[in-house]
């Protein structure tokens, strides 16, 4: 996952692999900086992620996500969703423990047979 996106209304955080880069910290802090409604920003260089609280009174998620992406600084395109991202980790997580579960019902099934060698590869 290289591109991410969550928001809130008052909290966006937003990855990208261009933040992890520092040599670009201090133009998008002064990008955020020209926006009506921003409050803070952190910008984090090891997720390469950015977290910002901002006044949704004053300014709307769209309208910084749309502020960084036309400066390069993020793809929309290439980003998933929070729940995109949770999905992606439960299907991981359930194709890991099916696989186990398969694995151990098959040593189970093949126990003291000659075939009982492949379960262990399984």
């Amino acid at each position: 996952m290289n591109h991410y996106i969550h928001q809130i209304p008052g909290r966006l955080r937003i990855k990208s692999p261009i933040l992890k880069n520092e040599k670009y910290h201090r133009e998008i802090r002064q990008l955020l900086s020209s926006l009506k409604g921003i409050e803070a920003a952190d910008l984090n260089p090891t997720t390469g992620s950015v977290t910002i609280l901002y006044d949704p009174a004053q300014v709307e998620g769209k309208e910084i996500e749309r502020a960084l992406q036309r400066e390069g600084y993020f793809d929309r395109s290439r980003a998933i969703t929070n729940d995109q991202y949770i999905h992606n980790a439960v299907s991981k997580a359930g194709h890991i423990v099916s696989r186990a579960l398969f694995g151990s019902a098959a040593g189970v099934a093949l126990e003291g047979t000659s075939l009982s060698f492949l379960s262990v590869l399984i």
